[in-house]
């Protein structure tokens, strides 16, 4: 339907010809859109349907008629879903891909990509799209997810919506509990799923506990958080009068069988006064002094059957020099401070000790060898079950 009039002003007439031309070929591209010239302005307005249509367009924007310039560039670029980017960081490279809802959306992530990644390339091959998120909602979240890439060493930010996927290796053991906590609390709107994040790989693999008259001292690095909770629970419960100082971390390259030995070494270790766990790669070092004669060889055993297949120990346990002759009143007094702290437990329906008394009877025993003459009576009380 031709709706025009004649009229004067207007560019020279073969420069307007090709403008209208220009617009008309742009405007086919849009199975919906409007072109408007006003003097030697041109805008442009619709959706694309695809991208071969939507990369000419943006070819033409670049690229107006002599004596025009396009004023405005509204047109939306194809739809799709699900809404998906990702930013891979390998080697001192970050690749940018996937799709953004705006031009300025994708030049503000590539300056937060080279803010929060100083000395890194980037590479950024995202395309435009509609169907997702508000632009403010997908920046934020886009934004998130480069802060918490930006603390592995290498790894992969997968943004579908507002829902962040992360995977790779933390850059050390701080930056993997920190990412961690960050996926307990994101910002409002915004989901972090870290269950592919690895902690960073350690080698040689150390673990150490020490038990000495300062207390228990735990360092060097655990296969994952949930063993580290596990052992700390396990110290506190064995050793509750004693000051825990934990300089442990989180690590990748654990040998095979290490969360499930580590509990049994340490209520091994319980029965030493003095002790000195160690732990390099599959190589155990067990030291301390025994309160009881029959532990040297027990804890030797029972630490050497908890071992897995590959590992090796070296063990090295001394009887504890027998301590200064007491009172029976001080004696009484030394026995209740054990049992306060820690019980002695019974097997169920019987009258046999529980393997973890182990640790209170050897103190028992070495407290009442400095009183000889006191006489000791071991009652137990039946619970529910038995």
């Amino acid at each position: 339907m031709d709706e025009m009039q004649l009229a004067d002003g207007a560019p020279s007439a073969d420069r307007w010809v090709k403008a209208v031309s220009y617009a008309l070929r742009q405007l086919a591209r849009l199975p919906k859109g409007r072109v408007l010239i006003s003097d030697t302005s041109i805008t442009l307005e619709g959706a694309s349907p695809d991208y071969g249509s939507f990369d000419a367009l943006m070819a033409a924007r670049r690229a107006p008629p002599e004596g025009f310039t396009l004023a405005r560039f509204l047109v939306e670029p194809p739809q799709v879903s699900p809404f998906l980017w990702a930013a891979t960081l390998i080697g001192d490279t970050l690749k940018l891909t996937g799709v953004a809802p705006s031009e300025e959306a994708g030049r503000g992530i590539v300056e937060a990509a080279r803010s929060v990644l100083p000395g890194i390339t980037v590479a950024d091959d995202t395309k435009l799209a509609s169907g997702g998120p508000p632009a403010d909602a997908w920046v934020n979240a886009a934004n998130f997810a480069l802060a918490q890439l930006a603390k592995l060493r290498e790894g992969r930010a997968e943004l579908s919506g507002t829902r962040i996927t992360l995977s790779g290796e933390a850059s050390d053991s701080s930056a993997y509990v920190t990412v961690r906590t960050a996926a307990q609390a994101p910002p409002p709107g915004i989901q972090l799923d870290v269950s592919a994040l690895r902690p960073p790989l350690i080698s040689p693999y150390v673990f150490a506990v020490r038990r000495d008259g300062e207390g228990v001292t735990v360092s060097g690095f655990f296969p994952d958080l949930a063993t580290q909770a596990a052992v700390r629970a396990l110290i506190l419960n064995l050793y509750p009068e004693a000051r825990l100082n934990d300089v442990s971390a989180v690590g990748a390259g654990a040998p095979a069988g290490l969360s499930e030995t580590l509990p049994k070494l340490i209520a091994q270790m319980a029965r030493l006064e003095t002790a000195e766990l160690r732990i390099v790669d599959g190589q155990v070092q067990l030291s301390g002094a025994a309160l009881h004669p029959a532990a040297v060889g027990q804890v030797t055993a029972n630490v050497r059957k908890a071992l897995p297949r590959d590992f090796t120990s070296e063990i090295s346990i001394e009887r504890a020099p027998p301590g200064t002759p007491e009172s029976d009143q001080e004696c009484a007094r030394e026995v209740e401070q054990i049992l306060a702290h820690m019980p002695l437990l019974f097997e169920g329906h019987s009258v046999r000790l529980s393997a973890q008394s182990a640790p209170t009877l050897d103190r028992i025993v070495y407290a009442v060898q400095r009183c000889p003459a006191t006489r000791v009576d071991v009652l137990g009380v039946p619970e529910g079950n038995g």
